[in-house]
């Protein structure tokens, strides 16, 4: 037996205990009568945020309202995105298809229309559903406001969670006589780093103006040879922190709302991220381009009313397919067969799960572009960054390893001994690695990829992927 299935074996045999999610769902449901109004659903999610930047996950940070929530609900403290990009993701999040299934592998391309979408099937259930969203790639034409009878969004750019916020709670006021599917998302976290509402954190004397954005440092980097010094990298930290702490006291708003509502207690509440954001390992300020934890791990939390669901800590491997079916169990619907992920609401505390990640597929644009800022942007505090990978890579991650596969060779990671992903162990594990590596071949077998017909980017589409820094 490889060190793999018996790390698998003993977990098994130590946590055999079924969550009781599932049952205590069961019994809430089944007083949702003909007579006795069905259950709310919201889902919010923010832009680029990490798992390790909460309170609730460990960060020395100020997120009360985040943490409240997870306080009262399950958090999963394994939660993968599927890819480490806008669109990507968040149609994954609507359509329980990994990238490869719906089309959509980067933000140049939008969800083609026989993907059908959580909202579209909450719609068809009579449910009233509502959209607001704080970027424009995530605006009406990208397939993000399908299903929804009112859908809100900026044209191009983005704007702040406060906008967001307000509109959420302006729709929420109005019809109380139908349940409802409410999708909140927020992008204030993304590069550039300020905080809309200010900040006191000082900007190194280098920095003109508050703030962290490409266009700022560029000039400094130009005459520093291409190095980012430690006191703006830290600066970028702190903003980056700020940023989140801004958004958890918007949607504090909004989760008090919630509360004041005479169906609070009826009312399920999902919190997570499209992906996060790498801070090391020789990627700093991106995404797209990373398949380390900083930018695919997520924070995923789910409250339940407390009547139905004791809180708790969820170590298992779930990914963020994985939240469209547990949202219709929850609303006592049947997910489509063709969905590929689980629901949450029952699952065994064992480490044998899986989540699969794929790099984002730039298009030539967008490649090129990369490659020009790197000629400019070429360290940080004097560690070199990774060279732009332009080949199609692919992870495989499990609370306790971390597998990638590209046409350059493999690497593993012990996630429980090495979070960080500084040490690569594949020559120490030749049968994990074989293991992992069998279960990835197997997963592309069966996912070989949707390919979009597209025609070259929109203009609208152009202009609001310049404006936001990807073009």
């Amino acid at each position: 037996m490889t060190n793999f299935r018996v790390h698998i074996f003993g977990r098994l045999l130590v946590g055999l205990i079924k969550l009781s999610l599932a049952t205590l769902c069961a019994a809430w449901l089944a007083g949702c009568t003909d007579e006795q109004p069905r259950p709310n659903l919201v889902l919010i999610t923010v832009d680029t945020l990490r798992a390790d930047r909460l309170g609730c996950y460990g960060a020395d940070v100020a997120t009360p309202h985040i943490d409240r929530l997870a306080s009262e609900g399950t958090v999963f403290l394994n939660a993968a995105s599927p890819m480490p990009s806008t669109r990507p993701a968040h149609f994954s999040i609507l359509s329980s298809l990994y990238p490869r299934d719906h089309g959509v592998t980067s933000n140049a391309l939008s969800l083609p229309p026989e993907i059908q979408t959580l909202p579209q099937l909450f719609e068809t259930q009579g449910y009233r559903t509502g959209g607001f969203t704080g970027v424009g790639i995530l605006a009406p034409g990208s397939g993000a406001e399908r299903g929804f009878e009112v859908f809100q969004a900026p044209e191009n750019g983005a704007r702040s969670a406060r906008e967001v916020v307000s509109e959420a709670i302006d729709w929420l006021s109005n019809d109380h006589n139908r349940p409802f599917f409410l999708w909140v998302h927020v992008y204030d976290p993304h590069l550039p780093y300020l905080p809309p509402d200010g900040t006191d954190i000082a900007a190194p004397p280098e920095i003109r103006s508050p703030g962290f954005s490409r266009t700022a440092i560029w000039p400094l980097l130009e005459n520093n040879s291409g190095d980012l010094p430690r006191s703006l990298f830290d600066y970028a930290l702190d903003l980056y922190r700020s940023e989140v702490e801004y958004v958890d006291r918007q949607l504090g708003g909004l989760l008090d709302t919630l509360r004041r509502r005479d169906d609070f207690e009826r009312t399920a509440i999902l919190l997570t991220a499209d992906h996060g954001e790498c801070f090391e390992n020789g990627i700093f300020f991106e995404h797209g381009g990373c398949l380390g934890d900083g930018a695919i791990q997520v924070p995923l939390i789910l409250r339940y009313p407390p009547a139905v669901a004791a809180p708790q800590r969820v170590e298992t491997q779930v990914e963020l397919v994985d939240i469209a079916p547990t949202l219709l169990e929850i609303a006592d619907l049947t997910p489509p067969d063709e969905w590929a992920g689980k629901s949450l609401l029952n699952l065994d505390q064992t480490p044998h799960s899986i989540a699969y990640i794929q790099h984002t597929a730039w298009t030539d644009r967008a490649l090129l572009e990369r490659r020009s800022r790197r000629e400019i942007f070429k360290s940080v505090a004097g560690a070199p960054l990774r060279p732009i990978e332009t080949i199609e890579q692919f992870a495989l991650r499990t609370p306790v390893w971390k597998y990638v596969l590209s046409p350059n060779g493999e690497e593993l990671y012990n996630l429980e001994q090495d979070p960080g992903e500084s040490a690569e162990v594949a020559a120490d594990h030749p049968e994990t690695l074989g293991d992992l590596r069998t279960l990835l071949r197997r997963w592309l077998a069966e996912h070989p990829g949707h390919t979009v017909a597209t025609d070259e980017t929109d203009s609208d589409l152009e202009r609001t992927l310049e404006a936001l820094g990807y073009l």
